[in-house]
């Protein structure tokens, strides 16, 4: 629906690249966590939520395309 990968796939991601050995040794990750996304759902909608979601992670993925290497999903 937002057009970024889905947890499961970017996690396995991630670990794939820490498992690298040509890889960096040091880096950064950040996890946003919408705590109450159900609730979210429930009282504006599914698609207005899903909408909050893909602006919440366009704005993360806008900063992130700053930084070489960096790796975008929800």
């Amino acid at each position: 629906m937002t057009g970024y990968m889905v947890r499961e796939v970017h996690l396995k991601r991630v670990q794939s690249e820490i498992e690298r050995e040509d890889t960096h040794a040091e880096g950064l990750m950040l996890l946003v966590a919408i705590s109450n996304l159900e609730e979210l759902n429930r009282e504006i909608g599914r698609i207005q939520a899903n909408q909050l979601v893909k602006r919440l992670a366009d704005v993360l993925a806008e900063k992130a395309s700053a930084v070489p290497g960096a790796l975008m999903g929800p």
